[in-house]
């Protein structure tokens, strides 16, 4: 998956196919607290796409 710039949880969360639940579930596992209105950085979308088993 190409990710380009921030992105919200939430739209990173429909653009991998999740629920926002889950998607916020495997970032509190990885220490990130965040909304589904909050914006991610580069850096975080990659390691939350290699928690949850998507390529990067």
């Amino acid at each position: 998956m190409v990710v380009e710039g921030p992105i919200t949880v939430r739209e990173l969360a429909e653009r991998m196919g999740v629920t926002g639940a889950e998607l916020i579930k495997s970032l509190i596992r990885l220490g990130i607290v965040a909304g589904l209105n909050q914006v991610l950085d580069p850096e975080t979308v990659r390691v939350a796409l290699t928690e949850m088993g998507l390529v990067v």
